[in-house]
């Protein structure tokens, strides 16, 4: 509230001033142009009494010229307010591209795998996006290839950043983190990206059609893979029953779908380019009853196969996992199966009755 405070004070006394500026170049502006036109006047009425000749035609073509010249002036002031606000634009701008590149170069002998077996270990990772606030103590778990690893927890637990850690979205301070037995530091963030797909919980979908958010315009996706893909997801005769089918507009974020549709979509996209790793980001948290039935059947076809983390508040979700695995407060403080968690009685047996508990 203190720095709110800080710095809704400077936009306003910054905004006064503009606001003074502008109110006081105007006035000028405008005093100057009405003293320029009186003596205008009064220089050609002397010449004209003086020497008794005719000045109409030289008085108004200098006021006309005045104006010309004061006209402009007038909107260089609000064109000196535009250039100001786009100075601070691209000021942001060129900070963000000034940045240096966060990720240190890769080894040199770099790693170019075919395709991820899909084998994940962390170990002893630690990683804090503040100096001094740790977000992740200690983690360490081995996802062998194919199993569904499912992360659960309170907000701010860490489960979002081990995924972040493992795409490279950031670096991690202490500990490695592991594909294929070789450390992720030794793969290109194109290698890692093209193998890692990761369906996020809220599905941004461009203006277009459908097809174009599902392919990304990747011109060697097909339709004829798109709609395999999409029948393998169970979209496909929702799809065709729209107008156009897979040429269908989505409009701006999907505004023409729902949100369990949006999901789907995101689902087929993923399944398109084939990730041998699978990262699945509360994907199911804003969806309907009825919706997640439909989008758990997805799921259970997008995992098949590959290695895959889920991170859920929906424990309904993740019963099905090879683990599951607990976190507080960046701390894994408890792993297992859904049957060995429960006769823990711990963290996991503590939220799984708190959901489905009726009431008395």
């Amino acid at each position: 509230m203190e720095k709110f405070k800080v710095i809704n004070r400077q936009h306003r006394d910054a905004n006064i001033k503009a606001i003074f500026a502008y109110s006081v170049f105007f006035p000028v502006v405008e005093i100057v142009l009405a003293l320029s036109i009186g003596l205008v006047v009064w220089w050609t009425s002397k010449e004209a009494l003086h020497l008794q000749e005719n000045q109409q035609g030289t008085v108004i073509a200098f006021i006309l010229c005045l104006n010309l010249l004061f006209r402009p002036l007038r909107v260089l002031a609000d064109k000196f307010n535009v250039l100001q606000m786009g100075i601070i634009a691209s000021e942001r701008v060129f900070k963000v591209l000034d940045n240096p590149e966060a990720a240190p170069p890769i080894a040199t002998q770099t790693i170019n795998p075919v395709r991820f077996k899909g084998k994940i270990e962390f170990e002893n990772v630690k990683f804090s996006y503040l100096p001094d606030v740790p977000v992740l103590k200690g983690i360490s778990f081995v996802a062998q290839p194919g199993e569904t690893v499912a992360l659960i927890g309170h907000t701010g637990s860490g489960k979002t950043s081990i995924t972040g850690l493992l795409t490279r979205l950031y670096e991690f301070q202490e500990g490695d983190i592991r594909i294929d037995d070789k450390s992720v530091t030794s793969y290109s963030l194109d290698e890692i990206r093209s193998q890692v797909g990761v369906v996020l919980q809220d599905v941004f979908l461009f203006s277009g059609s459908i097809l174009d958010n599902i392919t990304l315009r990747n011109p060697s996706i097909t339709l004829e893979k798109v709609e395999e893909a999409s029948r393998m997801i169970g979209l496909h005769d929702f799809i065709m029953k729209l107008p156009g089918g897979y040429h269908y507009d989505v409009r701006e974020r999907g505004v023409g779908l729902s949100m369990g549709q949006r999901q789907l979509l995101s689902f087929v996209r993923a399944l398109l380019y084939n990730p041998s790793i699978l990262i699945l980001d509360e994907a199911t948290s804003s969806i309907d009853s009825e919706s997640e039935q439909l989008i758990q059947l997805a799921i259970d076809t997008l995992i098949k196969g590959r290695t895959s983390i889920v991170i859920a508040h929906r424990l309904s979700t993740i019963r099905k996992a090879n683990r599951i695995m607990v976190l507080d407060k960046g701390v894994l403080v408890e792993s297992g199966t859904h049957e060995q968690l429960m006769a823990l009685n711990g963290h996991y047996a503590r939220l799984f009755r708190m959901q489905f508990s009726t009431p008395q």
